[in-house]
């Protein structure tokens, strides 16, 4: 077939131009035609373009690489923190399971009236929840004629503390030595001075007295013993005194 039988804007298609780099960089390790007039063909071909403009397209294409190339760098880039080590338990139960934080009840020596000096020995608890509340102290004044209460700010109460958990033997072995110990330290008429509780730490609770307790018998239960107990945090007053001449 002639160059006569095809139209003359295909023609002009076919007119060779200066080369442009851009093709080259672009079409490079991708299986795309290097030559620019092969280029035009198959877009000729494939799209059926009756005229091809290409240095627009090549702005075009610069255009959208600029945009993608911006789009992947972002407000976050350089500034997310990196991931450190997790952290690691402390110890493993009786049952091989990973511990984050157990509590230990130091050793202590008090003055019952009936046994006479009592003294127990450190106290590793590991089954154990533990639950504070506090209260606020706030003194509110109703104004007639005005809406809301006058609010005055007094302080705050002392930290309430709830231990739940269990003493627990192996097999069907009661343990019969933890608990006369535990017997010991919860019956003390002094405070109970806590040796390590990563979670009381983190509120700065380092001894309480003991409020009430309970120490249920559970059905069918030998093998151990479950307990829950109230305390109050216990903060040292330092009260000033005035000497008189």
């Amino acid at each position: 077939m002639s160059d006569l039988n095809i139209p003359e804007q295909f023609n002009e298609a076919k007119k060779e131009v200066t080369p442009n780099i851009n093709v080259k960089i672009l079409t490079q390790g991708q299986g795309l035609p290097t030559n620019i007039s092969e280029g035009r063909a198959i877009i000729i071909d494939q799209f059926g373009l009756s005229k091809l403009a290409l240095n627009t397209y090549l702005r075009g294409v610069d255009f959208a690489k600029s945009k993608l190339e911006k789009s992947n760098k972002t407000d976050y880039n350089g500034k997310v923190p990196v991931a450190q080590r997790q952290d690691f338990p402390l110890s493993t139960s009786a049952l091989g399971t990973p511990l984050w934080d157990y509590l230990i009840i130091r050793g202590g020596t008090y003055t019952d009236r009936l046994r006479g000096q009592i003294t127990y020995p450190d106290i590793r608890i590991e089954t154990v929840l533990i639950n504070i509340t506090q209260s606020h102290n706030l003194v509110l004044t109703d104004i007639q004629g005005r809406d809301d209460e006058v609010i005055e700010y007094t302080g705050k109460k002392s930290f309430r503390i709830n231990f739940k958990g269990g003493i627990f033997g192996n097999n069907n072995n009661r343990p019969k030595n933890e608990i006369a110990d535990f017997v010991n330290m919860i019956n003390s008429n002094k405070p109970i001075k806590i040796r390590f509780c990563g979670f009381l730490a983190e509120w700065d609770i380092s001894e309480f007295y003991i409020l009430d307790k309970s120490i249920p018998q559970t059905m069918g239960g030998y093998n151990y013993q479950l307990f829950d107990f109230n305390a109050i945090n216990s903060v040292p007053v330092i009260l000033a005194s005035k000497q008189t001449l």
